[in-house]
């Protein structure tokens, strides 16, 4: 439950930093929007470099995932994460992912400015990462 509360969090912080970026409260737009723009700025940022961080956002909320008509282009169909405990899902997903930036500078980079109190979590469970 740690480990997807941190995900929760790191999500809806960096909406309201998207937000108060660009001089938005949420009343400003709907969530379905707001969701959109950040996914077409995550391809922006590099998709190469964001698609497991788009997939992550994907699992959290509905309107980020590809095939709901949410922003990203990569991530699983919204039945993937409902499939059964959608915490369990996400976390898993959000291990491999986490595990697969682990190896790169660039992928570990991207990970610590969209989600990093989830990655802080993870780089804990791994004892550090250099």
């Amino acid at each position: 439950m740690a480990f997807f509360n941190a995900i929760q969090r790191d999500v809806l912080a960096f909406e309201d930093r998207w937000l108060s970026e660009h001089g938005m409260s949420r009343g400003d737009i709907t969530d379905h929007d707001l969701r959109h723009r950040i996914g077409r700025e995550m391809i922006q940022y590099g998709s190469n470099l964001t698609f497991g961080i788009q997939d992550i956002f994907g699992g959290v909320f509905k309107d980020y995932n590809a095939h709901s008509g949410g922003g990203t282009e990569w991530g699983h169909t919204w039945d993937y994460w409902t499939r059964g405990n959608q915490q369990f899902e996400i976390t898993s997903e959000a291990w491999a992912n986490m595990f697969d930036a682990a190896f790169s500078p660039r992928l570990r980079q991207a990970m610590q400015d969209y989600l990093p109190t989830a990655w802080e979590w993870f780089e804990r469970r791994l004892g550090g990462i250099r």
